[in-house]
């Protein structure tokens, strides 16, 4: 199961809940799956105005055609 998916399952995910969900490490989650994801507009940040907000986490982008 990819990042992009897990984050679908749910509404809201942080780093630390889907390193664990995946077991993965979770700064080699964040560096090499969920910011790249972000970039391209995969996912998107719960709170984008603050990227180091303490309950940060990541959201799946909504779909074309989906409100």
């Amino acid at each position: 199961m990819s990042s992009l998916e897990a984050c679908k399952l749910g509404n809201v995910a942080c780093n630390l809940e889907l390193a664990s969900f995946l077991d993965q490490d979770r700064h080699y989650l964040r560096n090499k799956h969920l910011i790249p994801k972000v970039r391209d507009g995969q996912l998107r940040f719960r709170y984008p105005e603050t990227a180091k907000h303490p309950h940060q986490a990541y959201v799946a982008a909504r779909e074309e055609g989906n409100a």
